[in-house]
């Protein structure tokens, strides 16, 4: 059973989010339901400085997010599994709408979503490379986090595969801008 919702989202009003801010803009882009050929909502498209800032903010997040614990960031990617599957039935008929898909193969997507979520939760052990250690020489070997990814989106599966490429990057420490496919601008607008 999933967890209750903690706040309301409107999931007919879109924005981007920078710095935990929501921006709108002066030029709008507008999907178009594939199935139906029902226009949907407008989204707006972001600017340059609206790029800048978003880079900004995520460089300044990974100074910080950087030297978190895996245990930390592995409970961080929990509580947003919490999240996203309070709303996994509003997931669903978005991505039914955007993608045109059938509700059997949404709700697939989203259940997958969740899988995922688990896997990243319950099964990925902390990565660990061996050492070597001898009378003259101490070596620790460490994967470290690289800084901001950018994850451009596909349209075909916009959930699976960009959390495909969101939880494995901020689990290792890294922070990631998120720029969903034109084709599929809504439903990763709701879990950036």
């Amino acid at each position: 059973m999933a967890p209750s919702k903690l706040t309301e989202v409107d999931f007919e009003t879109f924005s981007n989010v920078v710095d935990g801010q929501s921006r709108n803009s002066k030029e709008k882009y507008q999907g178009v339901n594939p199935a139906t050929k029902e226009k949907l909502w407008d989204v707006p498209v972001a600017s340059l400085d609206d790029v800048d800032d978003a880079v900004a903010a995520a460089n300044k997040a990974y100074k910080e997010w950087s030297r978190t614990t895996w245990e930390y960031r592995t409970e961080r990617i929990a509580r947003f599994q919490e999240a996203f599957e309070s709303y996994a039935k509003e997931m669903t008929n978005l991505l039914i709408k955007e993608t045109g898909k059938p509700r059997m193969f949404a709700a697939v997507e989203v259940g997958s979503a969740s899988a995922f979520f688990d896997w990243h939760v319950n099964k990925l052990p902390e990565p660990k490379l061996p050492g070597y250690e001898d009378e003259k020489l101490s070596i620790e070997n460490k994967y470290v986090p690289l800084g901001v990814v950018a994850a451009i989106c596909p349209w075909n599966f916009p959930v699976v595969l960009s959390l495909a490429k969101v939880l494995p990057a901020v689990q290792m420490g890294n922070t990631v801008i998120v720029k969903p496919s034109p084709f599929t601008p809504y439903v990763l607008r709701h879990y950036s």
